[in-house]
């Protein structure tokens, strides 16, 4: 949630949010205002 209060607090159209969850595994989330 925090990732979508940036957005527009900051006013910017869309982002990334990335998180590795080890063992060789990474999961990613694009977020785009609509």
């Amino acid at each position: 949630m925090t990732l979508i209060y940036e957005l527009r607090r900051s006013g910017k159209k869309s982002d990334v949010a990335a998180i590795c969850s080890g063992m060789a595994q990474g999961d990613a989330l694009w977020v785009e205002t609509v």
